[in-house]
């Protein structure tokens, strides 16, 4: 039997592809947030960008002039650049009252600049 051009059996090979994957990814993302932390960043935060980054996996490839010549290796002289979403979070208790829990979302006023983003912000999709 086959549906659109595929049997049952290439079907299911293809269908459990994407959970084959996800292990090793899921092994990736925790090692990653492991060493963020490690290095200095709060759990959260490197717990957060593993998530956000696995979510946003774009990428752009740009083409400087004059970087590509005829009988040049394909991809030569090309930039590879990833999207990332850069979410701007802050915590009033920051400079004043360090017991304040809550977070907002967006930059602070007046800290826009910070953030590379205009007041009220929240968010923004960055290639790096």
């Amino acid at each position: 039997m086959n549906v659109r051009g595929f049997s049952l059996r290439q079907l299911g090979t293809l269908g459990m592809l994407p959970a084959l994957a996800s292990v090793p990814i899921e092994w990736l993302g925790g090692w990653t947030s492991d060493t963020l932390h490690r290095r200095g960043w709060s759990l959260t935060a490197a717990r957060k960008s593993c998530i956000v980054g696995g979510l946003t996996n774009a990428y752009q490839w740009t083409d400087p002039d004059g970087a590509y010549k005829t009988g040049d290796e394909p991809a030569t002289g090309r930039e590879f650049k990833r999207k990332t979403l850069q979410l701007n979070f802050w915590r009033p208790g920051d400079e004043f009252g360090q017991d304040e829990t809550a977070i907002r979302y967006g930059a602070a006023r007046g800290k826009a600049g910070l953030y590379d983003v205009f007041e009220g912000v929240a968010y923004r999709w960055v290639y790096r």
